[in-house]
Formats: structure tokens, sequence, C-alpha cells
């Protein structure tokens, strides 16, 4: 089954770039959903679960924590349903082009992957050229996923040759990395951790609900 926590590209691990509060607010609106389910004939309970939701979501910043109606929710169900009952299927779409807008070549993610690039290829060069290959073809790059949704889409404001050459990480930080002196997680281990947070997190709503009832 697709995770939609994270994705495995060309043997690398993309991590998708959501703010830990939609990730929640998408594992509540699941929760309440699994109750429609279990309840029966959901048209019913509509209006009671959509107001029990709302108060939960209530706790979420800002804009994350807004409160859904009985239609809203009807609609939430739908699409659970249809995407498999998953949860990921849940997090709101606008937030992948609002991240993709923002994020800047100085994100954390971003430069992991340089420096993933940069260990992959002899020269700078070489992982520059990489890099521009994945954007045409239209392959997730971390800080940058859902801006280039097609192939051969314009390069992001600031990717010319030379400002990437400069964004590669120091000689020192990819030998440091080649000697294992930061170590680099396995595939499987990054994999193995994140379900293990997300599960955890997924417990933690569940159990605030609960004791909202």
């Amino acid at each position: 089954m697709k995770d939609e926590r994270w994705q495995i590209i060309a043997n690398k691990l993309i991590l998708l770039p959501i703010k830990r509060a939609e990730i929640t607010r998408a594992q509540i609106l699941a929760h309440v959903c699994e109750r429609l389910e279990k309840l029966g004939a959901p048209s019913v309970h509509l209006e009671t679960e959509a107001q029990n939701a709302s108060v939960l979501l209530s706790d979420l910043p800002q804009n994350t924590g807004r409160p859904i109606s009985a239609k809203t929710l009807e609609r939430i169900w739908y699409k659970w349903r249809k995407g498999g009952k998953r949860w990921g299927v849940l997090i709101d779409q606008r937030v992948w082009g609002m991240n993709a807008r923002y994020l800047k070549t100085n994100q954390q993610c971003f430069r992991e992957h340089l420096l993933r690039l940069c260990n992959e290829h002899k020269t700078k060069r070489e992982a520059v050229t990489e890099l521009l290959r994945q954007w045409r073809e239209g392959l997730p790059i971390p800080g940058y996923i859902g801006a280039n949704n097609a192939k051969e889409m314009p390069y992001p404001t600031g990717w010319s040759v030379a400002n990437l050459m400069r964004a590669m990480p120091s000689k020192r930080a990819v030998e440091t990395a080649k000697r294992n002196e930061i170590p680099l997680i396995s595939l499987e281990e990054r994999a193995h951790l994140l379900n293990e947070v997300m599960d955890m997190i997924y417990e933690l709503v569940s159990e605030k609900i609960k004791k909202k009832k």
C-alpha cells in the first residue's frame, strides 16, 4: 500500500514537506470517517460527527483548526473511501502548492538532497546536471515537491548552474559524509523510524479523540 508520508524514487527517500498540524488534521478526519463507517447510515450521523470533529480540530493552530460542516464531512467521507480509507488522501491539496511555493534552496531537506547527489557523483557539476535532469523529468525533489508536476517545466528562480554550484555542500562536508562520520541512515531504517513516529502521532490523536467523547 502506498504511504503518503514519503516516496522512494530512484533509490532515494523523498520526505514530503507537510506540516505536522496538517497531518494531524488529516488523521482526525480519517478517525471520524472510521467512526461513520462503524455507525452505519452515515448520513444520519453527519451533523453530530461534524460538530465533534470541529471541536477536535479547534486545538490545531491557525487555519488548520478550521471547523467543518456536515456537508463538508460527507464529501470528506466519500474521498476517504475512494482513496482506500487512508488518512493521507485527506491532506488538503492546497497545502502542497503553498509549501512548494515558499520553500527555499536553503531548506534542510533540499540541502540533504544536494549532499546525496554529491556523494553519488564525482564532481559538483555532475551533481548539478543530475539535479536539473530530475527537475526536467518531473521527479520529486525535496523542498520543491509539486513544483515540477510535469516534464520540462521552467526551472525555479535562481536555479542557474552557477547558483546551484554555489549551493552545493563544501568538499569537507561531502568527504565527512563519505567517511560516515555523519551516519547516512538506510532507506529501510528511515522508513521504519518514520512509520513509528507517524503511528505514534496517530495513536495520540486517537487517544485524544476518545478522551473528548
